[in-house]
Order: C-alpha cells, then structure tokens, then sequence
C-alpha cells in the first residue's frame, strides 16, 4: 500500500524532472505492487464545470439576443446545453461524494 506521503514525493520528484519510467522502477526495485504505482501515478481529474457554466450563460445570452432580432434560435440551444451539462456535472460530483462519505472502508 503506497502512502499519500509517497504519492507527494512522486509527484515532487516529477515536476522536479525525474522520468516517470525511472521512477516507476524505483518504485518497483522498493516493492511496490503495479496497482501502488498505477494509482501514484494516476492523472489529475479536471473540473470543467465552470467553464460549461461561464459559456452556457454568455451563449445563451447570446442567444436570446439572436432570438430577439430574429437570426434564428441556434445559439440559445447551443447555450442551454452547455448548461444542463455544467447541471449533469455537478449533480454527478454531488453523487459521487455522498457515496464516498456513505462507505466508510475506504
């Protein structure tokens, strides 16, 4: 089992500019299981969900506009869909953490 300790130095060391492949045998010559290093070396999740809110807004507005000068309705469902995604992301982060504190074994 790789500590949070651990997982710090490695990412410490990559930024640093240590190779991962020599880092990954590092890990393995210590004994560290494949699963350890896949999960020390584990990508960062990125949260889009501001970005799909600030365009969904500035779209739809956008939109409204085109509406209101009678250029057609495109851009108000391009914006409303780009808020109901920030809404599906959000509402899947919120699930997602319920869950987490509801199993207490991890």
């Amino acid at each position: 089992m790789i500590t949070e300790k651990k997982i710090k130095e490695i990412k410490s060391l990559l930024q640093n500019g240590v190779p991962e492949g020599e880092m990954k045998l590092e890990l393995q010559e210590e004994g560290f299981t494949e699963e350890d290093i896949k999960e020390a070396f584990k990508p960062k999740p990125y949260d889009m969900r501001s970005w799909f809110l600030f365009f969904g807004i500035v779209v739809s507005c956008f939109g409204v506009y085109t509406i209101m000068n009678n250029h057609g309705f495109l851009p108000l469902i391009l914006g409303l869909s780009l808020l109901w995604r920030y809404y599906s992301l959000d509402l899947k982060l919120k699930r997602g953490i319920e869950q987490k504190q509801k199993s207490p074994h991890e």
